[in-house]
C-alpha cells in the first residue's frame, strides 16, 4: 500500500473536492458512489474512499482470504477516511 497521508500523490487525488465531501455529509449527494468505494489511481492501482462518521479507524481486508491489506487513514473531516492500494482487488472494510 502507498502512504495515505499524501494526499494529492499521483495523477488522481486521493479527497475528493470539498463540495462532494459536503454533500455526503449532508447526505444530500446525489451519486456517492461517484465519490465512495474504489476508484482507479490512474497508476494500476486503487483508490479507496469510505465515509463512516462513528468509526475510529478501517483497516481493508481482502474479500476472498479476510488477509489485512492495510488501514485506511482519517482525514480531516471525521469519519472519511482514504488510501491508495497499489493493485486493485475485491475487499471488505472492518
Amino acid at each position: 500500500m502507498s502512504s495515505s497521508k499524501d494526499f494529492a500523490k499521483g495523477p488522481v487525488a486521493l479527497l475528493p473536492d470539498i463540495a462532494d465531501i459536503e454533500a455526503l455529509i449532508n447526505a444530500q449527494h446525489h451519486d456517492p458512489f461517484s465519490v465512495l468505494g474504489p476508484h482507479a489511481d490512474g497508476q494500476g492501482g486503487q483508490i479507496i474512499r469510505t465515509f463512516l462518521p462513528l468509526a475510529l479507524s478501517v483497516m481493508v481486508l481482502a474479500r476472498d482470504t479476510g488477509q489485512a491489506l492495510g488501514p485506511l487513514s482519517s482525514t480531516e473531516v471525521p469519519g472519511f477516511f482514504v488510501g491508495q492500494f497499489d493493485q486493485p482487488q475485491a475487499y471488505s472494510l472492518r
